[in-house]
């Protein structure tokens, strides 16, 4: 039973607003901090608006307590995301993969490089026996992009997921992501970001405008010239059919829609109907609570697509993202490899490895 729930003002990686959600119940008191969006002083005046409702309930019925939670607070996601991971830790005791019988450790879609051109690009370590491995071969190719970078005397600085800003165009970017992975074995990502480069008729790449045709002609050629495994948000958050073509001519390839799904079960549909990529971003701060984010995960997997867990751009210290990929499948963890607030979820993984029983890496098409 919920005896009693407390919120707590906390600060995220940035220095910007968080909040703690304490829940009291009769195997103890567990919490989760989760970034804000919104002002802190609105959020905790809803908080202590709804905070009596959930008094006396049993911690025990996820489902209908977030199903409550959404109907209680419309547009406070953050909060309500918050509330339901306390909440949830309570009933497993803080270990949030208890809930579930998945034993897939996701490997990193670690964020690496950032240019003017495109958002991210990412390595994954696919050939990684355990998540200690993993997350130790992306620090090191981590560290060695930024003396390689500051040697050529292209570095500019980094960004606020971690990931090394560089003055390399497109081209260039991906020929050095591309060594580097060849040194590694990796598998290479890109975050295209394709709604920031659309301008209502064409893609804009620099001094190049792209028609949608040709610029689906483009992605395809840089996607074998370079062997780009991972491709985000190729194309604007309206264009399934887009989507759908690429990942037709890009087979064992993963094509992800993040604003193209916006972690949405409506938009989910539509896409798994039409086939339009293989994948979906899940943010769970967009799903707004636990049963909104493994719903969605079970979703997407019975149409045979991939759920990938991703970070916010603003984090906590708090681990559950990583007890979170685990419960939902995801075979990909989206993670920046700076500050404890991220390494500490990498961390869990490796926790977490030696704690289930017959631990696995997940599978990748």
């Amino acid at each position: 039973m919920i005896k009693n729930l407390r919120a707590y003002p906390y600060f995220d990686s940035l220095g910007g607003n968080a909040i703690t959600i304490r829940a009291f119940t009769d195997k103890g008191s567990y919490s989760a901090s989760v970034p804000l969006k919104n002002d802190l002083k609105k959020t905790l005046k809803i908080f202590s608006s709804i905070r009596p409702n959930f008094i006396g309930l049993d911690e025990g019925d996820l489902q209908g307590l977030d199903a409550f939670l959404q109907e209680l607070i419309l547009g406070e996601k953050p909060l309500s995301l918050a509330i339901s991971f306390a909440i949830a830790r309570s009933r497993t005791g803080d270990n949030l993969w208890k809930l579930g019988t998945e034993k897939d450790f996701p490997f990193p879609l670690a964020n690496i490089i950032s240019n003017k051109d495109m958002q991210e690009f990412f390595i994954i370590p696919y050939r990684a026996k355990n998540p200690q491995e993993a997350a130790k071969t992306c620090l090191e190719v981590y560290n060695a992009a930024l003396e390689e970078l500051k040697k050529s005397k292209n570095l500019i600085g980094r960004t606020p997921n971690g990931s090394w800003f560089c003055n390399l165009d497109l081209t260039r970017t991906l020929e050095f992501l591309s060594s580097l992975a060849g040194d590694w074995d990796l598998k290479i990502g890109v975050d295209f970001s394709g709604q920031g480069l659309w301008n209502g008729k064409a893609y804009n790449l620099g001094s190049k405008k792209l028609d949608p045709e040709k610029y689906l002609d483009f992605i395809e050629e840089i996607s074998y010239t370079h062997r780009i495994y991972y491709l985000e948000d190729p194309f604007h958050k309206e264009d399934f059919e887009s989507f759908s073509g690429l990942s037709e001519k890009l087979k064992k390839r993963l094509v992800i829609g993040d604003e193209l799904y916006q972690s949405n079960r409506e938009r989910l549909g539509k896409g798994l109907g039409l086939k339009s990529g293989n994948g979906i971003l899940i943010t769970p701060a967009q799903a707004g609570t636990l049963s909104g984010v493994f719903n969605l995960s079970r979703l997407a997997i019975k149409g045979k697509f991939f759920p990938v867990i991703s970070q916010n751009i603003r984090e906590t210290g708090d681990s559950w993202l990583s007890d979170l990929s685990i419960l939902c499948s995801a075979p990909l963890l989206k993670i920046g490899l700076s500050g404890s607030e991220r390494l500490g979820k990498l961390n869990r993984l490796t926790e977490l490895w030696q704690e289930i029983p017959d631990a696995r890496m997940a599978g990748l098409p």
